[in-house]
Parts: C-alpha cells; sequence; structure tokens
C-alpha cells in the first residue's frame, strides 16, 4: 500500500536540477511497485522500505544513473554488472555498491530487485528487460526502447504478462517547465490547440 501526503507531488521541485534520472525514476516507478511498508513523502525522500537497484551497463549512462540513484535516499544500490568487469568493479568501489558482476543473469539470479536499470546500446534491450521482469524486477531504461517495433512490442508484452512497471525515460515530460505547460493545456487556458511547433 502507497500513502501519499502531497496531492499534487510533481510540483514538489521548482527546478529542473531537482528532477534527476533517479527522482523522476522513482517517481514513476514507486507508484506501482514494492507493496507494504513505504511512506512517500512531499519531498518524496522518506521510505521505511528503500527500492532495491540493480543496473546493467557501467559505461557512461551507467556512471549517471548510479550518481543519481545515490542522491535518492528512497534506493538502495544493491549490484553492477557489465562484461567488461574492471569497469563494473570500479564502478561498484566508486559508488559503494557491494554486488558485482560480469553477467548480468548471475546478477538476477543472486538477489532480489524491486528496479532494474538498463544503461545499454538498445540493440541488447529488449533480452535484458525480458530476464528482468522474470526475474520479478521493475525495468527502466533509456530511449529508443529497441531497435525496431516489433521488439519493442515483446518487451511491452513482457512487462504487461510479469505484471511489472517498464519506464523508458522521456524525462522532459517531467521537468517543471512541461509540467507547468501540461496544466496550463488541460485548465483550457490557451483554449483549442491545433497546432504547435517546438524547437
Amino acid at each position: 500500500v502507497l500513502h501519499y501526503k502531497s496531492k499534487a507531488p510533481l510540483e514538489c521541485y521548482q527546478s529542473d536540477k531537482d528532477w534527476t534520472f533517479a527522482r523522476r525514476a522513482f517517481w514513476v516507478l514507486v507508484k506501482i511497485s514494492t507493496g507494504p511498508g513505504i511512506t512517500i513523502t512531499e519531498d518524496l525522500g522518506e521510505v521505511i522500505q528503500p527500492l532495491t537497484i540493480g543496473l546493467i551497463g557501467c559505461g557512461h549512462h551507467g556512471r549517471y544513473h548510479l550518481d543519481n540513484f545515490a542522491a535518492q535516499p528512497a534506493t538502495k544500490l544493491v549490484a553492477v554488472a557489465d562484461i567488461n568487469t574492471t569497469r563494473a568493479h570500479s564502478l561498484a568501489e566508486e559508488f559503494g555498491v557491494a554486488h558485482c558482476y560480469g553477467h548480468y543473469a548471475d546478477m538476477l539470479a543472486g538477489h532480489e530487485f524491486d528496479i532494474i536499470s538498463l544503461a545499454l546500446p538498445p540493440a541488447f534491450n529488449r533480452d535484458l528487460a525480458i530476464a528482468a521482469f522474470e526475474a520479478g524486477a521493475h525495468v527502466m531504461m533509456s530511449k529508443p526502447l529497441a531497435l525496431d517495433m516489433a521488439r519493442g512490442r515483446e518487451i511491452i508484452q513482457a512487462a504487461r504478462d510479469k505484471d511489472r512497471l517498464l519506464g523508458m525515460m522521456l524525462q522532459g515530460r517531467f521537468s517543471t517547465e512541461v509540467q507547468a505547460l501540461r496544466r496550463v493545456i488541460a485548465e483550457g487556458t490557451l483554449g483549442h490547440i491545433y497546432h504547435s511547433r517546438i524547437w
């Protein structure tokens, strides 16, 4: 059971700097994940039972994911995996992650995760996302979802089959400016919008 003390959680942060990748991902995933024992306050920081995180892919994007997860008190970094074990060990040591693996299957078999974060080229997303769903975890990944529509649909279907949440992070949706614009449009302030141009 999730308890919300804020009726407008997306208004809690007032700048883009505050909407880090981890906080956005956390908010998307926590809404339907992990079960009893979680309490969310207005700053999204006070959680009785932290969400356990596993990272697959320890390159540039993986470092970015871990850096932001580490700043989120509602998460616990459990393990990382990368075929480049030197890079994986280095990142694990830097962020104080206790477990490090050279193969994702060993990591998934060794722990229970609330969230698996995939920081990979899109060619690998399908197989690893499906494996994470099979292991019982929710999955977040960066765009693009897959190399083609068919593989993307397989990922989505796997999430549905296992009743897990898939988060493909479209981070602009949660910026303060975009949320403010969304509210203005939803309230009808701008009338009927029939055309827009964004650059």
